[in-house]
């Protein structure tokens, strides 16, 4: 489904009447979690947190699945869209803003779903007067999360089927994907499951991830990722990003870690410019600079961030001149805008602003031949599975964004 032909809408009217409707089986009113899946779909499309935390408290009081919610939607019996009443509304059917939001979920997000599902709704589908342009787009991402993917080619892991469905990839040590050759390192196994690489065994050592391994004329690497969800993870899990210059034996550019604090869905970042005899932490909005702070000290946090970092953080280590006369930087940028408390700056108190991005560079970069990457690593502790959704170099640092 391509999504990029839709605008996507923020919000949802989420306030449904499933009574009666398929549910997990509990009676309203229980106090049993709700389904992961369909928690992840919410916080996908609800930015309010008061609205959120309303949705999916009735989503768990009525025991509503994921699957459940997907199929009412998808076939009109529950009406999210308040569409209008026109002759284009009846071609799309009904809810199709819904259906946009969920597809691009699906597609990004690639979750698990059963065959079940995809039979329901094909079986749905397959009368005439319920056949509408939005529900057969739909109803192909879902077919494509539910039928095996093209066989993989050497050492990139193959999809087992039984039935037609996707079953989990084999897992190999090295696996080829976006053109680069991905390492996995301490206890850490890789696979590929459709469009991710994932990157499992991520334990409590820090020392579980995987090695990228860049072209000889790499000056930045962008890694795209997701890691779990906020409440699935414990405080002081993490995960970070290190890099290798071409004629170095060890990590050395650096370091950026992104540490789950105790309190809900904050993050404390931390992180080192090798040789850096001080440190400037540079914040971002959509890609516009709007505050520059030099840090006191390294070791310990310097900010702190209120992000869902399980749909998007691109990670990134770049080198050389080119890059604004910077030097070399260690970046992470979220999902989307969310307040960000900056910490242990050398002048004056804590000071919180909104963004989406931040850099940690070498407050005083020096001169010389720009230098190159040889490796990039995102390893982490007690997160259990990093997902990789792209890996892009960058050779000629003016390129950059």
């Amino acid at each position: 489904m391509k999504i990029k032909r839709y605008t996507r809408v923020l919000s949802l009217l989420l306030v449904l009447s499933l009574t009666g409707f398929g549910s997990s089986g509990h009676a309203k009113g229980s106090a049993a979690p709700l389904d992961p899946k369909l928690a992840d779909f919410l916080e996908f499309v609800i930015k309010d947190p008061a609205v959120l935390k309303t949705e999916k408290e009735d989503y768990a009081s009525r025991g509503v699945t994921f699957e459940v919610f997907i199929y009412a939607v998808y076939t009109g019996a529950v009406k999210i869209d308040d569409a209008p009443d026109s002759e284009q509304a009846r071609r799309l059917g009904p809810n199709p803003r819904a259906l946009a939001q969920l597809g691009q979920y699906l597609e990004e997000q690639r979750p698990e779903l059963s065959a079940k599902l995809l039979d329901q709704m094909a079986e749905f589908y397959s009368v005439k007067s319920n056949q509408t342009f939005m529900r057969g787009m739909f109803l192909e991402s879902v077919r494509g999360l539910t039928t095996a993917a093209s066989p993989a080619v050497g050492n990139e892991g193959t999809a087992a089927t039984t039935g037609g469905r996707a079953e989990t990839a084999k897992t190999s040590a090295t696996i080829r994907f976006n053109g680069l050759d991905n390492e996995a390192i301490g206890a850490a196994s890789l696979a590929r499951r459709g469009a991710f690489l994932s990157v499992t065994g991520i334990g409590s050592s820090g020392s579980d991830g995987v090695r990228i391994h860049l072209p000889a004329a790499a000056t930045q690497v962008r890694v795209r990722a997701q890691v779990p969800s906020g409440p699935a993870l414990a405080a002081g899990a993490y995960f970070e990003i290190a890099s290798r210059f071409s004629d170095a034996e060890v990590d050395s550019l650096g370091f950026l870690r992104i540490t789950r604090a105790s309190d809900a869905d904050s993050y404390e970042v931390t992180g080192v410019v090798a040789n850096a005899t001080s440190h400037v932490l540079a914040i971002f909005n959509r890609g516009r600079e709007v505050r520059r702070d030099v840090l006191r000290t390294t070791g310990t946090p310097f900010a702190r961030v209120r992000a869902s970092i399980k749909f998007e953080s691109s990670l990134n280590d770049a080198v050389g001149r080119g890059l604004s006369s910077e030097g070399a930087l260690l970046r992470w940028q979220w999902s989307s805008p969310s307040p960000i408390k900056i910490m242990n700056r050398a002048s004056g108190a804590d000071t919180t602003v909104v963004a989406d991005e931040l850099r940690l560079l070498d407050a005083n970069p020096r001169d010389g031949a720009p230098a190159t990457l040889s490796e990039f690593i995102v390893r982490g502790r007690d997160l259990g599975e990093i997902r990789i959704r792209a890996e892009e170099v960058i050779e000629n640092p003016k390129k950059s964004k």
